[in-house]
């Protein structure tokens, strides 16, 4: 992939996210039927297809590490979603899946930056 439309990408997931995640607050806040609930799953699903993109094309271990953590989160927070908003119970399921394996990632990252943390510091100069 070409580097400028990667840098793209990275420029426009996390606003993206904020106009998934502002939708589905307006969705649930807003009298009658709401377009909201329609933008935030359409934001929902190009946010969480930007971010398996950036999953598949990131640099180095930690960078896809920590973009396939965003990835869990983004999963769980968007089934969160469509249960609110649309009552489904199988999404709650998913929702609660990807909280947990957020959640077991959390030690991975953590030793993996700990270990990159003390390798550089091995490695300075000073």
């Amino acid at each position: 992939m070409r580097k400028d439309l990667l840098y793209l990408l990275i420029a426009l997931h996390f606003p993206l996210w904020i106009i998934k995640d502002s939708s589905w607050y307006f969705s649930l806040n807003v009298e009658g039927d709401s377009i909201f609930k329609y933008i935030s799953v359409t934001f929902a699903v190009i946010t969480l297809v930007i971010s398996v993109i950036l999953v598949l094309y990131a640099d180095g271990k930690m960078a896809k590490l920590e973009n396939f953590i965003l990835t869990v989160w983004l999963a769980a927070n968007t089934s969160w979603m469509a249960h609110e908003l649309f009552d489904i119970q199988a999404a709650a399921y998913c929702a609660k899946a990807f909280f947990i394996l957020g959640f077991l990632m959390i030690p991975v990252y953590s030793l993996k930056l700990l270990k990159d943390y003390r390798a550089k510091k091995l490695k300075a100069p000073y």
